[in-house]
């Protein structure tokens, strides 16, 4: 009777794992598919913003497949903006005007990443009166925490203001179309 009660338990152990397993599993999916959905809208946000200035340039993501990704050390999804036309080298193309870059253009275009990934989370909410302010705060504490990528931190700078982050926010939320359709088709193709 002791054995019987002795196999039950061991039974129910490995079942009691096995679920904890599959639920781990589940989570860090749904992680790794929201960590994808972010860098999405990061890089089109940048991408976006070097078009506005008169730049080009193409938004990749990519899953990190590295062993430090794997166990959880890493981002699991990665991506950059190859430019292919520097702020300014392009002014007009047909009919198109691009914007003539003003001396905070690479701010904008470093800061576009981090705004349009709180525009994404922030988007079934109303922007609060202080959502500038916040904002601004965020940006600055991801930096302290050493969260902004060295090729993003290299374009803000340690220059920027509010008023950076308050126009980088109204040129996406302008734009954010183009951002959103961008990020789909990264997620989608990704």
């Amino acid at each position: 009777m002791n054995i019987a009660k002795q196999n039950y338990d061991y039974e129910q152990a490995i079942k009691e794992i096995n679920e904890t397993l599959e639920l781990t599993m589940k989570i860090s999916k749904e992680i790794a598919r929201q960590e994808k959905i972010l860098v999405a809208y990061h890089e089109a946000g940048h991408e976006r913003i070097l078009s506005y200035f008169g730049g080009n340039g193409d938004a990749k993501i990519w899953e990190n497949t590295s062993e430090s990704a794997s166990l959880g050390e890493e981002k699991a999804w990665l991506g950059h903006v190859k430019v292919y036309a520097e702020i300014g080298s392009l002014t007009k193309i047909g009919d198109h005007l691009f914007a003539e870059p003003t001396k905070n253009a690479i701010i904008l275009v470093g800061l576009a990443g981090l705004v349009s990934e709180e525009i994404y989370k922030n988007k079934r909410n109303e922007f609060t009166c202080n959502f500038e302010h916040d904002l601004f705060e965020t940006i600055n504490e991801l930096i302290t925490l050493g969260e902004v990528s060295k090729t993003d931190l290299e374009m803000i700078g340690t220059e920027f203001c509010l008023e950076d982050v308050k126009q980088c926010l109204d040129l996406l939320v302008k734009f954010w179309d183009d951002v959103v359709k961008k990020a789909e088709w990264l997620i989608e193709t990704s």
